[in-house]
């Protein structure tokens, strides 16, 4: 009886273990596999000059580069391989040779000036939780619930002549809608011109009550004098 005890115990500590093992490695995989589907249902400007694909990580993740090396080794892409660059540092990522290049989401507060750096130069930016969404060209997200996802921004996308597929946009993200961010923008631009024009009222009524306080000192010196 003793020895069926242990033996259950120890298939549970097994099961235990490779549960969190297979829950930590499908995070990093099943963003990668959507990356390779995004990069198969996107087409590169002189696509055909291309060598082959060059995948930019900045990141520390382990398991997510065990994975985009797992990518490389074993896939192609239309018939060319894949390399993959890792990074740590943002300071490091001023190369603009790449087809694809991944952010983390640690490396957020320096995603504006990547975005700055390449914008034009026919590369896809993979960001995730990334907030500015005007930015952001492919972006990972969690719902409420933790449900993972990932949003589009098809004008972005198109200002890096990157041609988009029809299925990308049946791979279950969702588009945003651009038309309604610039609505906000205005309406924060709006009220921001509102607060400017209140300010220059308010100095121009302290200057006015400035000039008439001079006025009465000059009143109050010729008087005395």
């Amino acid at each position: 009886m003793k020895f069926t005890k242990k033996i259950i115990a120890l298939l549970f500590a097994l099961f235990f273990f490779s549960t969190i093992s297979f829950s930590q490695k499908v995070g990093s995989n099943i963003k990668v596999a959507y990356i390779y589907r995004f990069i198969q249902n996107l087409e590169w400007e002189n696509e055909s000059q291309i060598s082959e694909f060059k995948i930019a990580f900045l990141g520390k993740d382990k398991k997510y580069i065990a994975a985009l090396d797992a990518l490389a080794s074993s896939k192609q892409i239309r018939g060319k391989s894949i390399e993959i660059v890792k990074y740590n540092d943002i300071s490091e990522v001023t190369n603009t040779n790449f087809q694809l290049i991944i952010v983390e989401s640690q490396f957020n507060y320096g995603f504006k000036s990547i975005f700055d750096n390449i914008e034009s130069k026919n590369i896809l930016l993979v960001s995730e939780e990334f907030e500015d969404r005007k930015l952001v060209m492919i972006n990972f997200i969690y719902d409420d619930k933790g449900k993972f996802s990932f949003e589009i921004n098809k004008l972005t996308i198109d200002k890096q002549k990157l041609k988009i597929l029809p299925k990308l946009l049946f791979l279950g993200g969702t588009e945003i809608d651009v038309r309604e961010l610039y609505k906000e923008k205005e309406a924060e631009l709006s009220k921001n011109q509102e607060v400017v024009k209140i300010q220059k009222e308010e100095l121009l009524a302290q200057k006015a009550a400035l000039d008439e306080q001079k006025k009465e000192l000059e009143i109050r010196k010729k008087n005395i004098k």
